[in-house]
């Protein structure tokens, strides 16, 4: 997330300083949003994207310079959680790169639980007015549960412990031994802590946690898989007690 919050945030600045001359038409409605997408995780919260469309402001000729995004979240059962905007909620919309727009997501509530979010864009008419775009498709977002401790068991074993989702019904575990180059499956649990043995004394490991079981529309979905690999995963040591 801290690569997120580095990134120029106001979109629109993002391939609209430079728009040649437009003819005079009425604003048209926008194409539907795509490419809905899970980035990044952290404690404090959790980024999610999607396609950035650079014709954007060409819907409307008269304002080419108002136009933005709005996200819809929602929980599992429908409840709306938020509605964010990029123009009153600027701070949170990111630009990912040329073709990607990101929003962060900051609070336990989007940690807790899995949601769904849609997208959809806006441009304003000459009476600033907005025309909105038809919804994207809904994604579902499942996190990776969140790790909060380490309790050493002996020189080489100890407990991991994570915070529950809310719907999982088992949780598996994925460890990596070479600074999370590669991660391999531990085992699974319907518990939210796990012991793991055979661990190297002040050796670094690193850790993982995948909600399971999860259903929405009485359908099964798998946990996300985000873009950056290291999302939600947390350093393991033991060191202090046994050396």
């Amino acid at each position: 997330m801290k690569k997120i919050t580095r990134i120029v945030s106001l979109i629109l600045l993002c391939c609209v300083v430079f728009i040649p001359a437009i003819s005079a038409k009425a604003a048209t409605q926008p194409v539907q949003p795509s490419g809905l997408g899970f980035y990044t995780q952290s404690k404090s919260g959790v980024v999610i994207d999607f396609a950035f469309d650079p014709n954007l402001a060409y819907y409307s000729p008269e304002n080419p310079y108002s136009f933005g995004y709005e996200v819809t979240l929602c929980n599992l059962k429908g409840k709306v959680i938020s509605v964010l905007d990029s123009t009153n909620n600027s701070d949170l919309f990111k630009i990912e790169d040329s073709n990607t727009i990101a929003v962060v997501l900051f609070g336990n509530k989007y940690l807790k639980q899995p949601f769904t979010f849609k997208v959809r864009s806006y441009v304003c008419d000459q009476n600033y007015q907005r025309v909105y775009s038809e919804y994207s498709k809904e994604k579902v977002v499942v996190t990776r549960a969140r790790l909060y401790k380490l309790k050493a068991l002996s020189k080489s074993s100890g407990r991991i412990m994570w915070k529950k989702v809310k719907g999982a019904k088992k949780y598996s575990i994925y460890l990596s031994s070479n600074n999370g180059k590669k991660y391999k499956k531990y085992g699974s649990t319907k518990s939210n802590s796990m012991v793991v043995n055979n661990m190297t004394l002040s050796k670094d490991y690193r850790a993982y946690v995948v909600p399971e079981g999860i259903k929405y529309k009485k359908k099964k979905v798998k946990a996300c898989k985000p873009k950056e690999k290291q999302a939600g995963a947390a350093t393991l040591r033991i060191y202090v007690r046994y050396q």
